[in-house]
């Protein structure tokens, strides 16, 4: 199905990150765009914090947002690796090691925070945005309360044929494409399957692709404390820091006196579980990942997508209650500090069918490829998702460098989202799978990965191993913007595989001179 540019324009269903981020995307492009979002504001009360890895800083070069990304980062360069008795099983500087290998760092955003920051710096988002879309009128692209219900092909025929979005409230929106970054339990999914003609259930679905093997209980609490004494902790396990632990030059002194090593991520191993500790100066975000005994070792999508009570979060957080998150807390001492906590099923999967040409409709990330957050690849991998799109769009649109041209070519949309599937399913089921296999390791699944993770791998820095041999490659191979410079270009000790996008200036025309 082809499409007249003139006026391309694309729907984006969800106004999470990844959302917020295409829509960036697009507007670099030229290209405009609506984004539908369900909640009723902004405030996402799903998730803590969300890593960053160099790929994405390059990105955010491009879209610039780096400098606002920079003044709400979490700082994070060492990791620490314990037991839940507080046994320490590894430290190393496996964030400071991504720095170095890349120029840019890798850091860490309160999830919150950071769509304040998208949709502050989103051009043409709103009437009083302080950045405008240029070539395009000014009004409110980014709206809320907005439940899709149907999308539905209009009756002009195709090139000028568009799809119209209906809302539960009764509005609707029109417009090129719909691109759903709506999440794992994705509307847009549900609405093209169906259109589709897939099964609902069954090996050949691809309404429900996602496995639910774990849950997830997450939250941020106020900055912790070390107790000044190893008597001041009632626990009957370590609480005194372990004399070998690397000195901290960004710590803060603590009103007891002691430092804290905010700079520094701690990951507690054990059997079905494992546990995540953020320490910042301003926040700590932690994470537990429990693993469901019900469920098969391959998983089964768990239907439930109501909030789970507060008592089924306190009768899971009782049960790590004593487990160490940190050389000197248990985790009932971060569940006693607090700020906000969410429990969720933690799906892992990646869709069969990414698209339908003839319904104009794509999916990118988590509504088409879900990955286990303990690995911190799921943002990034749906970052990465939104660049190949636009590249590909901006590609097909020849999108003109000046606002008063118009786009000359039409688009094959069915030749354009096979390219986009051909090239963005093969890396994101990689780091789908290294996602649900890290899990797995961590959270001892078998004996095997116990043996592996307690006794060898510790030994041989595991996780710098892992760095080196295999999400190195993830980084170094990520796309970036084909059609935007990069302001703050960095490469460190290993070379990115998209060198440095640099733009050079068009030389005038014959009809010009």
């Amino acid at each position: 199905m082809s499409s007249d540019t003139s006026t391309f324009k694309a729907i984006i269903v969800g106004g999470g990150p990844v959302g917020l981020i295409t829509a960036h995307c697009l507007a670099k492009a030229g290209i405009d765009y609506e984004i539908l979002e369900k909640r009723p504001d902004s405030g996402l009360n799903t998730g803590t914090s969300s890593a960053l890895w160099p790929q994405t800083v390059r990105v955010f070069d491009q879209l610039d947002i780096l400098d606002a990304v920079y003044k709400i980062q979490y700082p994070t360069k060492h990791k620490v690796n314990l037991c839940g008795d507080g046994t320490i099983l590894n430290e190393n500087d496996f964030y400071a090691e991504a720095g170095a290998a890349f120029g840019h760092p890798a850091m860490f955003l309160h999830r919150q925070e950071m769509v304040d920051m998208l949709q502050q710096h989103l051009p043409g988002a709103s009437p009083d945005s302080q950045f405008d879309l240029p070539g395009f009128p000014k009004k409110q692209r980014l709206h809320f309360n907005k439940q899709v219900t149907a999308i539905d092909l209009t009756a002009e025929p195709s090139p000028r044929q568009e799809v119209t979005v209906t809302c539960s409230d009764g509005t609707s929106y029109t417009g090129s494409i719909v691109i759903g970054a709506d999440g794992v339990y994705s509307t847009v999914r549900r609405l093209m399957n169906a259109k589709l003609g897939l099964p609902l259930t069954g090996p050949k679905s691809n309404t429900e692709p996602m496995k639910t093997t774990y849950l997830g209980l997450f939250g941020s609490c106020s900055p912790l404390t070390i107790p000044k004494s190893a008597e001041s902790s009632e626990s009957s396990t370590p609480s005194a820091p372990d004399p070998n632990m690397k000195p901290n030059p960004e710590a803060v002194e603590t009103e007891e006196g002691d430092p804290m090593p905010v700079d520094t991520f701690f990951e507690t191993h054990g059997p079905n579980f494992a546990l995540q500790l953020g320490l910042h100066h301003q926040r700590t975000f932690f994470g537990i990942y429990h693993r469901i005994p019900s469920q098969p070792s391959t998983g089964s999508l768990m239907p439930r997508r109501d909030p789970y009570t507060e008592e089924e979060q306190s009768s899971l957080a009782d049960k790590y209650a004593n487990m160490h998150v940190s050389p000197w807390h248990t985790f009932s001492d971060v569940w006693k500090a607090r700020i906000w906590d969410h429990m969720a099923n933690l799906e892992e999967g990646v869709a069969s069918t990414w698209s339908s040409s003839d319904h104009r409709i794509v999916l990118l990330g988590d509504s088409v490829h879900k990955h286990t957050p303990i690995a911190g690849l799921g943002f990034n991998a749906g970052v990465q998702s939104a660049v190949v799109l636009t590249n590909l769009l901006h590609s097909a649109l020849k999108t003109p460098t000046s606002p008063s041209q118009k786009h000359t070519v039409s688009i094959d949309l069915k030749q354009l989202f096979t390219q986009y599937q051909k090239q963005r399913k093969p890396p994101a089921t990689r780091e789908a799978d290294l996602s649900k296999l890290y899990t797995r390791v961590v959270s001892w699944d078998n004996p095997l990965w116990k043996l592996a993770d307690r006794y060898i791998l510790p030994k041989v820095n595991g996780d710098i191993l892992l760095f080196k041999l295999i999400v190195s490659k993830i980084m170094k191979d990520g796309e970036v913007l084909t059609f935007v410079e990069e302001k703050s270009f960095k490469e460190g000790t290993v070379r990115w595989r998209v060198p440095r996008v640099v733009l050079t200036p068009s030389l005038p025309s014959q009809d010009s001179k």
